[in-house]
């Protein structure tokens, strides 16, 4: 079957806040400078992240679906920026480096938790550094570097403001993940690697970033999982769960788009010239594959009450934890009608215009 005609076992939800939301989130574009009010932020719609927001996380409203919505509109920004970088892989890790400064300077952000100290491992506060004491490659710029970068401060201030160290050091390891895993695929396509399926699976479940989209459910409704939860075997399975259902349907989704950009790492992809499967085949094996992983995680799911009391979490934490699973389901269902509805991923005439085109200089560079 194919995977878009295969709808997860999960309600259809979306926000009822994402009128409001859009209209937010294209004024807060326009004032970064990522777009420009008329015919960019028309282009720009065509790719549908509000929808995807809304779809992906139906029970945020207000200012938390503002954060969400600007978060992932961002990250589409830059995953247009990289895949169509003209430079070399030099320029992609400078490019990594800049933006990943921008989350260096995580002590001073306005409102963030400071936790009792005997929260955070001694080898952590021993590392941690005041503004004044930092290198200067630990430091956020403070230039205005373009309009991707101002947007990313303002992104990473909403995002960490009132969490705790631990969960600030995180979400920043899972972002510096992402960023090096976009570059990672970047650079394979441009030197026109086969990619190893085994390799290019561990590629992909990093940079889909679903513990990244976990952590702005966390962040956009304000709550935090406790470590030995989310740490936890069961939780972890249920992310790489989530991790594998959302990359197969995207990658069949992108297929057209990919395929014509010749772009190299798609299981549709790999499945017909690694084990020499057709192209209906290999749509057909990744929607098995999809069904199977359905129902792996709706039985895991149903195991999380019974860590809750293993773990013997109070009422808050157990509430925080089924939040968090409640979170994936959302993202599963929400990607797959997402995927259904948007131009990002067509091709020819249809297609929408890559973000980086819209406008045509959003990275601060000449």
């Amino acid at each position: 079957m194919h995977p878009l005609d295969l709808p997860p076992p999960f309600p259809y939800r979306i926000s009822p806040g994402l009128d409001r939301a859009r209209r937010h989130h294209t004024a807060w574009l326009c004032g970064t400078g990522l777009l420009t009010p008329g015919p960019g932020t028309d282009a720009y719609l065509r790719h549908m992240v509000p929808e995807a927001v809304a779809l992906a996380y139906p029970r945020l409203e207000g200012p938390g679906l503002d954060l969400v919505m600007d978060s992932v509109g961002l990250l589409a920004f830059f995953d247009d920026l990289i895949g169509s970088h003209p430079g070399p892989r030099d320029s992609l890790d400078a490019l990594h480096a800049r933006y990943a400064a921008v989350m260096a300077a995580d002590d001073d952000v306005p409102g963030r938790r400071q936790a009792p100290e005997q929260e955070i491992p001694e080898e952590e506060i021993s590392e941690r550094r005041t503004p004044e004491r930092r290198t200067p490659a630990e430091r956020a710029p403070e230039r205005d570097d373009g309009p991707l970068a101002r947007a990313w401060r303002d992104i990473w201030a909403r995002q960490t403001r009132g969490k705790a160290p631990w969960w600030v050091r995180r979400t920043r390891a899972r972002w510096l993940d992402y960023l090096a895993a976009a570059v990672a695929e970047t650079t394979a396509q441009w030197e026109g690697r086969p990619p190893d399926p085994a390799a290019c699976a561990a590629l992909r479940r990093r940079s889909v970033a679903i513990p990244l989209f976990l952590d702005l459910a966390e962040a956009g409704g304000g709550f935090e999982v406790v470590r030995p939860a989310v740490d936890s075997p069961l939780i972890r399975r249920m992310t790489e769960l989530c991790t594998d259902i959302v990359s197969h349907v995207n990658d069949v989704a992108s297929l057209h788009k990919e395929e014509a950009a010749g772009e190299l790492h798609n299981i549709v992809l790999l499945l017909e010239h690694g084990q020499g499967l057709t192209r209906d085949q290999a749509v057909d094996e990744v929607g098995a594959r999809v069904h199977a992983f359905h129902d792996a995680f709706r039985a895991a799911r149903a195991e999380v009450p019974a860590l809750c009391s293993a773990l013997r979490l109070d009422e808050r934490q157990r509430t925080d934890l089924l939040r968090y699973a409640d979170a994936m389901t959302s993202l599963i269902r929400g990607n797959h009608d997402w995927s259904r509805i948007t131009r990002r991923y067509s091709a020819g005439a249809d297609a929408a215009r890559p973000l980086d085109t819209v406008p045509a200089r959003v990275s601060g560079e000449a």
